[in-house]
């Protein structure tokens, strides 16, 4: 995994912790299993993320997206905090493309 994904994933990671580890873990089992997207996918598709934590939580997956937004903005360093998870996922890599 090259190291804009693995980047991404601690942030994703780093974002979800305010659940606690037990509840992360279903998070990411449900993704696999339920919605069927491969942790190591969600770099290259970030709106699937942000429609299972919807489907999962509704209206309070707004905070773990904010919450993961925060950490993609902090890790990339972008000046503006984008407003949905998938254009925070293409400002930082495009963050690195100009570097």
């Amino acid at each position: 995994m090259d190291s804009f994904k693995a980047r991404i994933l601690r942030c994703v990671d780093r974002g979800l912790a305010s659940i606690g580890d037990t509840a992360k873990r279903v998070v990411y089992w449900h993704l696999e299993n339920t919605f069927k997207l491969k942790v190591d996918e969600i770099p290259d598709r970030p709106e699937r993320l942000s429609h299972a934590l919807h489907r999962m939580y509704g209206p309070a997956a707004m905070m773990l997206e904010a919450n993961i937004i925060r950490e993609i903005a902090s890790e990339f360093d972008l000046r503006e905090t984008p407003t949905d998870l998938a254009k925070a996922v293409r400002s930082a890599r495009e963050s690195i493309a100009k570097v």
